[in-house]
């Protein structure tokens, strides 16, 4: 089976100066905690932010700034992936790297990875398709502790795309869309896109062609009388080279802002970081005592109102780090306008100084005949332009409707039959085995995307049908088969009968990759019985990442951040 496998995650945070690598076996993995607010939430989320997906996460945990490193197999060739902020890099099988700055990119780029080749429509966007964020490559793996059990799909942030275009997604997943119905649709899109970029480019060449049909006798005018006084002194060359020596006084001067900034910025980095040093050190000794603070050597106090001050300064350094930033970007602009102008001045130069240098009679012919060839010029100029433009929409429209949509054969209609069938019978079978009374009536030749449930039926309903979407996905995509996630399936006060099916159903999930987050209880007995899965105990508060471990996992990825 074509499957994508998880090896392990490495999460490094350098503000806190801690780290940890959590390890993966490739069928079964439990997070169990010994206690709430250990970082199981934390890290479930971790693997799917790691793949460029901005889940929701909790406040406390983005404070910590964190990068990570993800490695995962695909039929034996490994990859790792690194993501900090919003830059993200690949490495290969074949040891090359691929960095992106975009989300966008990064999925398209990762599709090609998974054999994902289903494209959506953006919303509002009418024939403009695309390969989806790997938000939506995901769309099958992941049950969100807080957003994941009460309605399907949606444990991810998936807002750009409507409901319609993510049943079509579902719909590829089952194999009921095939890659041969988006082809077509990608195929279009850049063609349409064209077309409309083209468009647009006529209606802006028309607009400035009548402006100019209206108004040419007074800008020739202007024109032709520029030319006589330039010819006639030199004042507008003198104004120009002026005006170069003024712009690269105040180009020096903003540059020099610029460097100064960037090194306040610096400090307040070092001294943010310092504070919340000071800060940890504070709350991980007894309050009321006297500590010698390990950042200044000077002795403070150790009470409520000291560790308030330590957040109050280091949130007053973290406002004026932005302020900073704020005035960077400002400045960045200005220095961006600046350049502009001067070569525009060299420019002006540069003309003007051909122009003082004009024959007094070649000047006059110049002016003489301006008017005449002025018009004829523009008209030929604006007429070959649209000709141009609308021949190659012509040939756009044609390749566009050469392009057939996707019709199915007699016996990809029979398989699409088949698929719905083993779909609608799986979901009985897996309502059967948790459990589930009332979703036993339904038309077996429709795929449904939703229930009518309620109570604790609806969080095994979920689960019932993430898990025939994976089993039958396995079966019919092309796409590889991803790892599935479940964070805290025992929800709404499942009674112990609930539970017990709840906990032979995952003992009996062997598609893919699984993971189960959750607190120890006697419920994950058979899982924890069975020698072949992987468990990850934590049991530290608000501690998932060590700072004993923070050196050496720093030193083994660094070079991948690079």
């Amino acid at each position: 089976m074509k499957q994508l496998i998880f090896h392990q995650i490495a999460i490094i945070s350098d503000l806190e100066k801690s780290a940890n690598i959590f390890q993966f076996a490739p069928k079964k993995n439990l997070i169990l905690g010994t206690a709430n607010n250990v970082g199981k939430t934390c890290l479930s989320t971790s693997i799917f932010w790691a793949l460029g997906i901005d889940v929701k996460q909790q406040k406390s945990w983005k404070k910590l700034d964190v990068k990570t490193a993800l490695e995962f197999s695909i039929c034996d060739d490994m990859y790792i992936i690194t993501r900090y902020k919003n830059t993200m890099s690949i490495f290969y099988p074949n040891l090359s790297k691929d960095t992106f700055y975009s989300l966008k990119d990064f999925s398209l780029a990762f599709s090609k990875i998974i054999e994902f080749n289903a494209c959506v429509q953006v919303k509002g966007v009418k024939d403009n398709y695309e390969i989806p964020y790997t938000c939506v490559q995901f769309l099958r793996s992941f049950i969100h502790q807080d957003l994941g059990w009460s309605e399907l799909f949606k444990s991810l942030s998936i807002h750009f795309y409507t409901k319609t275009e993510l049943n079509k997604v579902v719909d590829y997943f089952l194999g009921i869309k095939p890659d041969e119905y988006f082809e077509p649709l990608l195929k279009r899109t850049p063609l349409i896109n064209s077309t409309k970029n083209i468009a647009k480019d006529v209606e802006k060449i028309d607009f400035v062609r009548d402006k100019l049909v209206n108004f040419r006798s007074p800008i020739l005018k202007d024109y032709i009388s520029s030319i006589s006084s330039t010819s006639s002194d030199n004042n507008k060359l003198d104004y120009y080279i002026g005006q170069e020596i003024e712009l690269k006084s105040h180009l020096f001067e903003l540059k020099k802002d610029l460097f100064s900034l960037k090194e306040e910025h610096k400090i307040l980095s070092q001294a943010e970081s310092e504070l919340f040093k000071d800060y940890q050190y504070a709350t991980n000794n007894l309050e009321g005592q006297s500590l010698l603070c390990p950042t200044c050597g000077t002795e403070h106090d150790n009470d409520i109102v000291s560790r308030f001050s330590l957040l109050s300064e280091r949130d007053d350094i973290s406002k004026s780090k932005k302020k900073i930033e704020s005035d960077i970007v400002s400045i960045r602009k200005s220095i961006k306008s600046t350049n502009n102008k001067i070569t525009y001045v060299k420019s002006e130069i540069l003309t003007h100084k051909v122009i003082s240098n004009t024959p007094a009679h070649l000047e006059q012919q110049i002016i003489a005949h301006a008017k005449g060839h002025f018009d004829e010029m523009m008209q030929d100029l604006f007429l070959n332009v649209i000709n141009k433009s609308t021949h190659e929409i012509s040939l756009l429209d044609d390749r566009i409707n050469s392009i057939r949509d996707f019709k199915p054969s007699k016996e990809q209609k029979d398989k699409i039959k088949t698929i719905k069938s083993e779909f609608i019978s799986s979901l009985l079978n897996n309502f059967k085995l948790l459990n589930i009374e009332d979703m036993q009536d339904i038309d077996k030749n429709k795929i449904i995307y939703n229930f009518d449930v309620s109570g604790s039926d609806i969080s095994r309903s979920i689960l019932a049908y993430y898990k025939s979407l994976n089993d039958i996905s396995a079966k019919y995509c092309n796409a590889y088969t991803l790892p599935f996630v479940l964070d805290t399936p025992f929800q709404q006060e499942q009674d112990d009968d609930n539970v017990s099916y709840i906990a032979e159903f995952l003992s009996d999930w062997d598609t893919q990759q699984l993971f189960v987050f959750g607190m120890n209880q006697a419920s994950y007995k058979s899982l924890l019985s069975d020698k072949e899965n992987n468990v990850i105990w934590l049991s530290s508060k608000k501690a998932l990442l060590s700072k004993d471990n923070y050196e050496s996992i720093r030193n083994d990825f660094d070079e991948l951040f690079l």
